[in-house]
């Protein structure tokens, strides 16, 4: 299959393999989101195969979501109850 991708300017001797490793599609999650004043967004929160294009976008999206609820509780002056409230459903 190598020999396929390689052009005609690079012979396949010059090639030399480094490693070769499995990878097996899988998807990680956090179990708390949030704890004091620690809040986990994108790759920190959750790691999600590359298949579906979720990775970036999902933390892009983590990142968007969490902003507007930290917004609205420094608007509405800070307290626990809301934090965990807008926290919880993040």
């Amino acid at each position: 299959m190598i020999n396929n991708l390689i052009t005609s300017d690079i012979h396949p001797n010059d090639i030399k393999v480094k490693s070769i490793g499995v990878w097996r599609m899988g998807a990680v999650v956090a179990n708390n989101y949030f704890k004091g004043k620690v809040i986990l967004v994108g790759d920190a929160a959750h790691s999600l195969p590359p298949a579906g294009g979720f990775g970036l976008n999902t933390g892009a999206s983590d990142a968007h979501n969490l902003a507007h609820k930290l917004k609205h509780l420094h608007d509405e002056n800070y307290n626990e109850n809301l934090l965990k409230l807008l926290l919880e459903s993040y």
